[in-house]
């Protein structure tokens, strides 16, 4: 057999598979390429569920406000003035009205919901102060809503005046 003829028949069993090392190499780009794409989607599913809270929670924030509101157009001296300044209210749904409760109640098992009403003073300027005359028709509310995303508590408070404005 001619020596050339031998070198091209070694050259071309040499190629005929894959080696070890061949093997070991692309298995690790492949096992890094998967484990990159599952931290990206682990990390975007949980900024996307961090995200479905805050929602959630600044729409808890806007019903507590509308409820109040609605208290008081209904009746301000039966709804609004009886509420003890400065306690923590949380609101419970009766089947056809939402009521304050001192109770605790968590919504969906998560968000704590409270709102407190604050009495308002005006100085001799009538501007709104922290000390002064007492305003009657006057209350600053301050709905907050708190939950735990498993990092610690977070809380979103969200601060408003109403005032009597039907004068009932």
């Amino acid at each position: 057999m001619n020596p050339i003829n031998l070198m091209q028949k070694k050259a071309v069993e040499n190629k005929k598979g894959m080696g070890l090392l061949e093997v070991v190499i692309g298995s690790a780009i492949i096992l890094l390429t998967i484990t990159s794409f599952t931290s990206f989607y682990n990390a975007f599913f949980m900024s996307a569920s961090l995200n479905n809270q805050k929602i959630e929670a600044n729409a808890l924030i806007t019903e507590g406000f509308e409820t109040v509101r609605f208290w008081r157009d209904s009746s301000w001296n039966t709804k609004i003035v009886p509420l003890t300044i400065g306690s923590n209210y949380y609101l419970s749904f009766d089947g056809s009205n939402w009521v304050p409760t001192t109770t605790k109640i968590f919504v969906d098992n998560i968000f704590e919901r409270t709102i407190v009403f604050n009495n308002v003073y005006r100085d001799a300027n009538k501007d709104i102060s922290s000390s002064g005359t007492l305003d009657t028709n006057i209350r600053k509310v301050t709905v907050s809503v708190s939950w735990n995303p498993g990092n610690g508590t977070t809380t979103r408070s969200v601060s408003s005046y109403i005032t009597n404005l039907l004068s009932n």
